[in-house]
């Protein structure tokens, strides 16, 4: 029993490892593509937008930017566990674009909701469970 518990709980760490890369890619792609594309994934029409959508864009570079440095952080400290905070940072975001396009009388593009709750989730559960891999090595 013990064997199979070890196995499932290895394949959940390695899925939660890889969905947070693939989201950190995708956030680095997001972030690029909107200086590169215009809008890129996003639908932000500068007439609707006017000077407001560089804001966007900078809210994406500046979440990349964090997110790089925190990835370089744990791998150096040799502990995700710290992505769990961020995770429920960049979900919080969701909340701040809303906020943003209310205060501005703008719509946000839903597919920047979707981007940052993904990439917000896959920050915490992968953090989640390398927090509690730490915890039971350490015991």
């Amino acid at each position: 029993m013990g064997f199979h518990n070890h196995q499932s709980v290895s394949l959940i760490t390695s899925a939660c490892k890889y969905i947070y890369y693939l989201a950190l890619g995708i956030s680095l792609c997001a972030a690029v593509s909107v200086w590169v594309d215009g809008g890129g994934f996003f639908q932000l029409d500068s007439e609707l937008y006017g000077a407001l959508v560089n804001n966007i864009k900078m809210v994406l570079i500046y979440a990349f930017i964090g997110q790089a440095l925190m990835f370089y952080f744990c791998t150096i400290q040799h502990n995700f566990g710290h992505l769990l905070p961020m995770g429920f940072f960049l979900v919080l975001m969701i909340g701040a674009l809303e906020f943003y396009g209310q205060v501005n009388q703008i719509p946000i593009d839903p597919a920047l909701n979707s981007v940052f709750l993904f990439v917000g989730l896959s920050h915490m559960a992968y953090g989640a469970i390398s927090r509690r891999q730490s915890e039971l090595n350490n015991s």
